[in-house]
């Protein structure tokens, strides 16, 4: 809510995830975006319902919207620690392309407890949409 005020809420999410897989439609669901230290893909996991069969993880790129609104948005609500630890992902591609090994080899871990195909869409770093962006290989 703080970053998407008209967005549906969680659970009116989840009801609509359970209503589509209900009437036996294929599913993926995509998670996006993925904020450094604000989204938990662990707990994001745990709440996919189990007739979901497939689920994309798109990592947040700072060339995607108002990168600075939405970190003043943080800061303003999660305080200046978080600010600074999201800003520094993003600071240079080393920061990022760590960041996203260890999205990666978390996600990997996770597949192992869930029955869904996990797709990990990591935009290049300063290019928010490149060729290279895949969303058709699964991790597991």
């Amino acid at each position: 809510r703080l970053l998407e005020k008209k967005s549906p809420s969680l659970n009116q999410r989840l009801a609509a995830i359970k209503e589509i897989a209900g009437l036996k439609i294929g599913l993926r669901v995509h998670i996006g975006p993925f904020i450094p230290y604000i989204s938990s893909l662990a707990e994001i996991l745990e709440i996919i319902p189990k007739e979901v069969s497939e689920v994309n993880i798109e990592l947040y790129h700072n060339k995607m919207g108002n990168f600075a609104a939405m970190l003043d948005i943080v800061e303003s609500n999660l305080g200046k620690d978080l600010k600074e630890k999201i800003n520094a992902v993003y600071n240079c591609e080393k920061n990022y392309r760590n960041f996203s090994d260890v999205l990666s080899a978390q996600a990997r871990t996770l597949c192992a407890a869930y029955r869904f195909k996990i797709f990990l869409i990591v935009p290049d770093f300063n290019k928010f949409y490149s060729p290279s962006m895949n969303y058709e290989n699964a991790l597991i």
